[in-house]
């Protein structure tokens, strides 16, 4: 502390103070009163305790005052970090042939389409087909059966299961067992679970898990394919050497069996404890994956025609899977591109839409789809063919004018594949080549 004149003013004052107070004390033991004394004592006693205070704030260095933090932020809850999904590729390897396209229709044919027998609690799904090569007709039967162990199920509960959304998961199936053992090979067992399903058709996860409603719904769909067997026949024709020379001759190819097999039980998903009780189980095709008297077809089916929701994007699903059916069946001759095109009614036919009432709604929601199959990568190109079409005819389709819906029907368009498509079938339709080339 500094001696300057304030500080010595302070030392006089408080020995003064201090020395009245030593008077006060020795007058308190008088026999006077001593309510007075006290009082006189007291007051003295605050003046020296304030003086004091002064004092010290004044001679004291300050010290600067620092901002006031914020609170500290309370604690979240960690958050896990989402799993990572299991990489998949953006396009899937399916088999294309006869016996899948009638498999594939059969899982997305209507109710009405299905006999119930409830004495036997069976279904069974009928179709006849052209036949390749103007060969006759052949036959599809679907037939799904209750299982033992839930006997008490009745078998109709199987067709909530059907429509487009089964149909994803059964070439979701087939695709991961030709990824896993090649076509060479695609009866041999292979380990399958929900959740690759799922990623395989391009799902989205929330928060690193699917939602447990389509958890349950791919479950309901392993369920059904494993409860249905096929019995399959159709005309065809085979080349075979006499001596020399190759001729064709007539043949049939006749499939019989079950569509999957598994080596569990198949349970039910919890929608409330979220516990997934169809774990990771051995899955194994039927007959129908192998292709009697030939080698085996595969087609290239873009990962984004999965992804397309079967309630808000029908014609996008369908439309999908039928123009990659007609790239691969061209693939060799016209690179995918039809040669003579394909009539709108014909393509609706193919594709199994079947055009509602409301017309006007229907075509614009199928230019919809067109236009975002093409936006999504999933065609390159599509184009109504000028030669094939009358400028009248479009004029009545443009301003729909009178059956104008006709004219539409009989419209020809045509589809052109992506690069990536196109080059995945560049190397097919060569090995293809070479393989006629030996025979």
């Amino acid at each position: 502390m500094e001696c300057n004149d304030s500080n010595l003013r302070f030392v006089r004052d408080s020995n003064n103070i201090l020395h009245d107070i030593t008077q006060v004390s020795a007058y308190v033991k008088t026999p006077e009163s001593n309510t007075q004394v006290l009082m006189k004592l007291e007051t003295m006693l605050q003046l020296f305790e304030t003086e004091m205070l002064s004092r010290l704030q004044l001679e004291e260095p300050t010290t600067p005052q620092l901002p006031t933090p914020p609170p500290a932020p309370k604690n979240r809850p960690r958050q896990p970090k989402p799993a990572p999904a299991p990489r998949s590729d953006t396009a899937l390897n399916h088999k294309n042939d006869h016996v899948t396209h009638q498999i594939e229709r059969g899982l997305i044919a209507k109710e009405k389409e299905y006999k119930v027998n409830e004495k036997t609690n069976q279904m069974m799904y009928q179709h006849e087909f052209e036949a390749p090569y103007k060969r006759g007709t052949g036959e599809i039967k679907l037939i799904i059966s209750g299982l033992a162990e839930q006997a008490q199920e009745k078998i109709t509960i199987a067709l909530e299961s059907m429509g487009d959304a089964c149909r994803d998961t059964f070439v979701a199936i087939t695709a991961m067992g030709i990824q896993k053992n090649s076509t060479s090979n695609m009866r041999n067992p292979f380990k399958v679970s929900v959740d690759q399903i799922l990623d395989v058709c391009g799902k989205q996860r929330s928060n690193g898990s699917f939602n447990p409603d389509a958890r349950a719904e791919v479950i309901k769909h392993i369920k059904t394919l494993s409860q249905m067997r096929i019995k399959f026949s159709m005309p065809t024709k085979r080349q075979v050497r006499q001596g020399r020379k190759w001729v064709w001759e007539d043949t049939e190819v006749v499939v019989e069996g079950p569509i999957i097999t598994h080596n569990g039980t198949i349970g039910e998903y919890s929608r409330i404890t979220g516990k997934e009780l169809w774990e990771v189980q051995d899955i194994s095709l039927g007959p129908w994956a192998e292709f009697i008297g030939g080698k085996i077809k595969t087609k290239l089916i873009p990962q984004q025609v999965l992804a397309y929701s079967p309630q808000n994007e029908p014609y996008h699903k369908k439309l999908g899977h039928y123009i990659h059916e007609l790239f691969r069946n061209n693939a060799r001759e016209t690179k995918g591109v039809l040669p003579h095109g394909i009539t709108m009614r014909a393509l609706f036919e193919g594709a199994s839409i079947e055009p509602p009432r409301n017309r006007g709604e229907f075509k614009t929601h199928i230019d919809k789809a067109l236009k975002h199959l093409k936006q999504d990568g999933v065609i390159g190109d599509y184009w109504y063919m000028s030669k094939k079409n009358a400028p009248e005819a479009r004029e009545i389709v443009e301003k729909r004018i009178g059956r104008w819906f006709d004219a539409y029907l009989d419209l020809f368009i045509n589809f052109a594949p992506t690069k990536e498509t196109l080059e995945h079938y560049k190397n097919i339709a060569k090995k293809e080549k070479e393989d006629l080339a030996e025979e």
